[in-house]
């Protein structure tokens, strides 16, 4: 209403140009421009050439009460200003300033600030220490590889075999526990 934006500020725009004109502007302002309305014309060239949609689909009730509003707009803001409490006779205006952050609002800002450190500080250290045992750990096995003369792929076949008959010690483990199981259950209900 107050300042130039992608239009005119509107604050005038009906004590300037008339209800009939404001009304013919939002209802179609490329109908208004094409009778060669001068002022129309002068405020597409003004925001080069970009034009306000159509509101025609709004009717002409809905586009009444906004030119309505726009015609009473300055009024309205200088009555809502005079209106607007004073302070009694002999008693002083009471104004509030911002003093910016306060003693207990700057300690906390600390503490918060020391805890996040702290925070930052122990994952530091953490992935350090993690990064370090991974290194030992990696050193470790490449030494015992190179101690038992073994290249890596005699070690991941070793392994493998290790994995194959731990795997079949448990499948003939669980196979003999399950077949138990259905042996006593068939005892039991089979007499």
């Amino acid at each position: 209403m107050e300042k130039k934006v992608v239009g005119p500020a509107l604050k005038s725009v009906v004590k300037q140009q008339g209800k009939e004109w404001t009304t013919a502007w939002i209802k179609n302002n490329n109908k208004l421009r094409a009778t060669g309305d001068k002022h129309a014309n002068q405020v597409f060239k003004e925001y080069n050439g970009m034009a306000m949609p159509a509101y025609e689909h709004l009717g002409d009730e809905s586009i009444g009460n906004i030119v309505e509003y726009l015609a009473q707009y300055s009024a309205k803001k200088a009555e809502a200003a005079a209106n607007q409490p004073t302070p009694a006779a002999g008693q002083p205006q009471v104004i509030v300033q911002s003093g910016g952050l306060s003693v207990l609002e700057i300690v906390l800002l600390c503490l918060i600030i020391a805890l996040l450190l702290g925070v930052i500080g122990i994952l530091y250290w953490s992935l350090k220490e993690m990064s370090q045992a991974y290194r030992k750990s990696r050193a470790t096995e490449l030494y015992l590889i190179k101690k038992d003369r073994k290249d890596l792929k005699e070690l991941n076949e070793e392994f493998d075999d290790f994995i194959k008959q731990e795997v079949d010690h448990r499948v003939k483990v669980n196979t003999l526990r399950f077949k138990q199981e259905i042996e006593s259950t068939l005892k039991r209900y089979f007499k």
